[in-house]
């Protein structure tokens, strides 16, 4: 996509103007312009995704389609879409071990930000063993804007190689799957599989 700064107007003028990450493509009308100190704005960041966040908790007419997740570790997974009418508006994922969880959310602000928070769980013992207990917790959240990944901190630090790239394939995936209930895509394939578990081997190991 192709992009110029008008200074006097701190406006990103886009030639085809369209997101492409994961979802069918979206053109953006010329109201919906965005404003490129608003976008890499930490402040201003954070209090789009709040407010997003907020009306989403007090929304209860969203329509939810619940999908499981098989291969991607020892205990399985279950992926949920959450949905206004016939648009996404956030994912949950969560991610099972033997040696603790992972959970996702996926927040679809607008047509220009994503905000993915990730929570693994670690267990003191494996879940099999009676008495285990959730030990520690270690959270992080990204947000992508524009097709580009940031970590979502007051510096908003841009994140690059196999970090991004991970992130952007699970997502494609999530969406994938969500959207076309193709939960057994490939799924059958021993090295698909071992891929999988790869991505998770923090609670699997």
């Amino acid at each position: 996509m192709e992009r110029t700064v008008d200074d006097s107007m701190n406006k990103i003028n886009t030639i085809t103007p369209t997101t492409t990450i994961g979802q069918s493509e979206i053109t953006l009308t010329d109201e919906e312009t965005l404003n490129v100190e608003e976008l890499l704005d930490y402040k201003q960041i954070k209090k789009k995704i709040d407010a997003f966040v907020k009306d989403l908790d007090s929304n209860n007419n969203l329509n939810k389609k619940t999908v499981e997740l098989s291969g991607v570790s020892t205990e399985g997974g279950e992926l949920n879409g959450y949905y206004s009418v016939d648009e996404l508006k956030y994912i949950t994922a969560d991610i099972y071990g033997e040696m603790g969880r992972l959970h996702y959310k996926i927040y679809y602000v607008d047509t220009s930000v994503i905000f993915i928070n990730k929570l693994l769980v670690n267990y003191s013992e494996p879940i099999y063993v009676e008495g285990f207990k959730e030990t520690d917790y270690k959270e992080e959240s990204y947000v992508i804007i524009n097709d580009e990944i940031y970590n979502y901190n007051d510096k908003l630090d841009i994140v690059n190689g196999e970090v991004a790239d991970k992130y952007i394939a699970m997502l494609q995936e999530y969406e994938q799957i969500i959207d076309h209930d193709m939960v057994n895509k490939d799924n059958n394939k021993d090295d698909n599989k071992d891929d999988n578990k790869d991505d998770y081997k923090d609670i699997i190991d």
